[in-house]
């Protein structure tokens, strides 16, 4: 049942119907294409068990469509874990939930050590890790470190600004500020709450997502990537940009993080206001697409511009409209139904079968093109992201447990 305040949102900020009826005139995705694509996609990633051996993992991004062996120090480590557990989940084969362990002790090494944790991503790290790790198999060292890993988030929470520090050192100048991919971050405290039944980690993760949804989302739906605090009073300044066109403009990848965090943190409060932020983001992206119905990796080009897709923004997008619509109940068929469309459009255009070398399942993302960081090559979160929607679909609506 929608809230009055999302039916009135819905009015104001509306899916373009052009593209609502264009997508709606499409034959539906159907369960042999997506079983043929999972069974790819887990092919690969057993066969990539013999390149990353033990406790390695792919590096975040491709070299030429090809991941190089990383060690686990990144804020994309976790990725590969998760997509071993998605793995397992589809096909119960053992070698996949016994790697995904072995990456799990991993990620007990660099808890002991506190490598590269001092920063937002811990959610990340320990959510696809060990907190999925005790959800699927019940061992209590997986929640005992996820539940250290949330310990260490919580000390970068900003009481005066009411939010996380996503970047830099913990109160370093010049970082006062959080950026819109901190949303994803938030499960890992509202899991800990849950397991430990202490309210604290969840007050924090709630707190932080209130305000994203006064900051980071503008009023047409569209997001900043980034939001700066004054450090004094911590009194919201003003957005930027890190990895998106420009500062006014929307980057592609940060939108699709919107869709889905807000409706995750719907998910552990019930607030109906992150369910409204969810849809105004689900809304703007949707009117953005191509005419293939992926994205740029910024929503401000347009076809004539000449200018990259993001597969990863694509993948992630397709998870939070399928999560949206189920906590909504809005339109439930017509969100899923568009997920498969944008799936089918990813495994076409975007599919790592095109390039036969390649040991990714994603062609053509953006990890940042500012930096000249993986630029249209596979990225290990659309890999995830990519997988963890073939499920969704796979198991049904409501059918699969979610990770976040």
């Amino acid at each position: 049942m929608l809230s009055q305040t999302l039916v009135e949102m819905k009015k104001e900020i509306a899916i373009n119907q052009d593209i609502w009826n264009k997508i709606q005139s499409l034959p539906p995705f159907t369960r042999e294409e997506c079983k043929k694509m999972l069974d790819e996609a887990t092919a690969r990633v057993k066969k990539n068990l013999d390149i990353f051996k033990n406790d390695t993992m792919p590096r975040h991004s491709s070299e030429k469509n090809v991941y190089p062996v990383d060690t686990n120090h990144d804020w994309s480590s976790s990725f590969w874990c998760g997509i071993l557990w998605l793995a397992y989940e589809y096909t119960s084969d053992e070698i996949f939930k016994q790697q995904a362990f072995i990456q799990c002790q991993s990620f007990r090494e660099r808890y002991i050590q506190r490598r590269s944790l001092d920063n937002h991503d811990t959610g990340f790290l320990y959510t696809l890790s060990c907190a999925v790790g005790y959800q699927l198999t019940g061992e209590k060292w997986l929640k005992d470190i996820a539940v250290g890993a949330a310990d260490i988030l919580i000390l970068r929470y900003k009481k005066d600004g009411g939010f996380i520090q996503s970047w830099g050192d913990n109160g370093e100048e010049g970082y006062y500020m959080l950026i819109v991919d901190s949303l994803m971050n938030l499960s890992l405290l509202f899991w800990a709450s849950e397991v430990t039944g202490d309210p604290k980690y969840a007050k924090i993760a709630n707190q932080h997502a209130e305000t994203c949804a006064k900051t980071v989302l503008r009023r047409d739906g569209s997001t900043y990537h980034a939001f700066y605090f004054d450090r004094e009073t911590g009194k919201p300044d003003h957005g930027e940009t890190a990895q998106g066109f420009s500062d006014d403009s929307t980057w592609a990848r940060g939108q699709s993080w919107a869709i889905y965090g807000f409706s995750i943190a719907y998910a552990h409060t019930g607030n109906p206001k992150f369910l409204e932020c969810s849809h105004r983001a689900s809304a703007y992206f949707l009117n953005h697409l191509r005419d293939d119905f992926l994205c740029y990796w910024d929503l401000c080009f347009k076809k004539e511009d000449h200018q990259l897709l993001d597969s990863s923004a694509s993948a992630i997008a397709a998870c939070g409209l399928m999560d949206y619509a189920e906590r909504a109940q809005d339109n439930l068929a017509w969100y899923r139904h568009a997920a498969g469309i944008m799936l089918r459009s990813l495994y076409q255009v975007c599919g790592a079968h095109l390039d036969p070398k390649s040991n990714g399942l994603l062609l053509h993302g953006v990890y940042s093109i500012p930096h000249k960081l993986g630029v249209d090559e596979c990225c290990i979160w659309g890999d995830y992201f990519y997988m963890e929607a073939l499920l969704r679909i796979w198991k049904g609506a409501g059918g699969w447990k979610i990770y976040w």
